[in-house]
C-alpha cells in the first residue's frame, strides 16, 4: 500500500474558502505519482478555519473519506502571514503501515552551560528516552542564561514549526512577549522549573515544577528541627531567577532567626573556587556566626563545603538537588540533607503535559467548537513534592545511582 503524510498548512485569516485553499500547505509525494492527496478547508461560522485531507489511488477514482488531524483548526484571530502546522495524519487510512511525520516539540530553558542540573533534564528529552516512552514526537532542547537569547530560541521554535513549546520562567517578564507570540500563533506553551507564580500571566497553559516557596519552608523547618539556631545564609547563584528568589523567600518566612541573601552570580558555576571564597569570606566576617548555609544547586553546595571548611565555621549545610557526590557528602556528614526537585521528572512531565494539550485541546475544539480550549482544560500547575535525601536514606540512593551510572557507562561503551 502507498503511504502519504500531510505535514503542514498555512492560512491567513481569509474571507472566502477559495482564498484559504489557495494558501494551505503541501502534501508528501507517494511512491507512485498516480496516487493523489488533497487538502480541504472550510471556514466555520465562528471565523475559524478547519482542514482535513483526502486520498485517492488514481485520477478517476473516488476520493476517500476525510481524515482530520487532531490539530486542525486555525483560530479566527490568527496573526496574518504567520505559518501554522497541523498535526500529522495518514492520507490513506487503509494503509497497512503509516509513516507519520513526528510531532515537533521544543524545550527552551535558562540553562547555564556549566550547570550540571540540566544534564539530567536533557536526558529526559534525549532521543534515547523520549521516542521509547512516547513515540511519534521529536524533541529539541536548547537553553541560554541570557533572556534575550532565550526569547530568540522560543521564536525559532515557532518558525521551525513546533506545535508545543516548554519554557522555563527564570525571568518571566523577559520571555513574556515571546511566549505570547507563540500562543497567538496557535502553539501550546507549557512552563516548567521556575515560574509557578507567573505562568498564567505570561500566557502559558500549564506549569510543571515544585512550589518553590513551600520548598524553602520545608528546608527551614528541617534545619531548625536538627537544632540549628542563629542567622542563616541563603546563597543565590543566578541573576534574575524568580524560582531561586522564591526558595529563599520561603526559607526566610519559616526560619526563626535572620536570613541573609548572598549573591555569587559573578563566579557561580564557572569559577567554583571563587564561589567558595566568597562564601568563606562572608562566614568569616559575620558579627554573629552563621548557624546554617542553604545552597540552591548541588554544584554550589560543593563550593560551600570548601567554604565552611576554609572559614572554620560550625554552620550546617543544606542544598537543593543532588548527585552521587552530594549523597556521599550527606553520608559523610558534610551536608545535612538535600531537597531533590527531580529535573528528570520535571522535564518528562512537561513534555507529557504538552502532548496532553495537543491531543485534548484539539478534541475540545472539535467537539465543543470553542476557540479557547485552555478555558475548558484549566490553567493547572502540576507540582512535584520535593524529596528529602538525609542520612537515613542517602546510602541506599547512593548505591542505586552508582549502579545506574555503571549500567549507563556500559551501554554507552557498547554503542560506540
Amino acid at each position: 500500500m502507498r503511504k502519504h503524510t500531510m505535514f503542514g498548512f498555512i492560512a491567513g485569516v481569509g474571507v472566502t474558502l477559495a482564498a484559504v485553499l489557495a494558501v494551505i500547505g503541501a502534501v508528501a509525494l507517494a511512491e507512485s505519482r498516480s496516487d493523489e492527496v488533497r487538502v480541504q478547508a472550510r471556514q466555520l461560522a465562528d471565523g475559524r478555519v478547519e482542514v482535513a485531507v483526502q486520498h485517492r489511488a488514481a485520477p478517476d477514482a473516488d476520493w476517500s473519506e476525510r481524515s482530520a488531524p487532531e490539530q486542525r483548526f486555525l483560530p479566527a484571530n490568527a496573526p496574518v502571514g504567520r505559518w501554522h502546522s497541523s498535526s500529522s495524519v495518514a492520507a490513506d487510512p487503509m494503509a497497512d503501515a503509516v509513516v507519520a511525520e513526528p510531532q515537533f516539540f521544543c524545550l527552551v530553558t535558562h540553562a547555564h552551560p556549566d550547570d550540571p542540573f540540566w544534564r539530567t533534564a536533557e536526558l529526559a528529552a534525549s532521543e534515547r528516552r523520549w521516542p521509547r516512552d512516547l513515540p511519534g514526537i521529536n524533541v529539541r532542547m536548547k537553553g541560554s542564561p541570557d533572556v534575550v537569547e532565550q526569547s530568540q530560541l522560543i521564536r525559532e521554535c515557532v518558525a521551525d514549526g513546533a506545535i508545543a513549546i516548554g519554557v522555563t520562567l527564570a525571568d518571566p517578564d523577559g520571555v513574556a512577549e515571546a511566549i505570547r507570540e507563540a500562543a497567538d500563533a496557535g502553539v501550546w506553551v507549557v512552563t516548567f522549573n521556575s515560574g509557578d507564580e507567573d505562568y498564567i500571566r505570561v500566557g502559558a497553559s500549564r506549569h510543571v515544577g515544585v512550589d518553590e516557596v513551600h520548598a524553602g519552608v520545608i528546608t527551614a523547618e528541617r534545619i531548625t528541627a536538627a537544632g540549628a539556631e542563629g542567622p542563616a545564609l541563603c546563597v543565590i547563584h543566578e541573576r534574575h531567577n524568580v524560582g531561586l528568589e522564591e526558595r529563599c523567600r520561603g526559607f526566610e518566612d519559616a526560619w526563626p532567626g535572620r536570613v541573609e541573601l548572598l549573591h555569587v552570580e559573578d563566579t557561580g558555576f564557572t569559577d567554583p573556587a571563587g564561589t567558595a571564597a566568597t562564601i568563606a569570606e562572608r562566614l568569616r566576617s559575620a558579627d554573629e556566626p552563621f548557624a546554617a548555609v542553604l545552597t540552591l544547586n548541588h554544584a554550589i553546595a560543593a563550593a560551600a563545603i570548601d567554604a565552611i571548611d576554609a572559614a572554620e565555621s560550625d554552620a550546617v549545610l543544606a542544598t537543593f538537588d543532588s548527585t552521587a557526590a552530594t549523597l556521599r557528602a550527606i553520608i559523610d556528614g558534610e551536608i545535612l540533607f538535600a531537597v531533590e526537585t527531580s529535573p528528570f521528572s520535571q522535564t518528562w512531565l512537561a513534555l507529557s503535559a504538552m502532548r496532553h494539550l495537543v491531543v485534548s485541546g484539539a478534541g475540545i475544539l472539535a467537539d465543543w467548537g470553542g476557540e479557547d480550549a485552555v478555558a475548558a482544560l484549566g490553567h493547572h500547575a502540576i507540582l512535584i513534592q520535593p524529596r528529602l535525601y538525609t542520612i537515613d536514606n542517602a546510602q541506599s540512593i547512593y548505591e542505586l545511582l552508582t549502579r545506574i551510572y555503571a549500567a549507563r557507562a556500559t551501554q554507552t561503551a557498547s554503542e560506540e
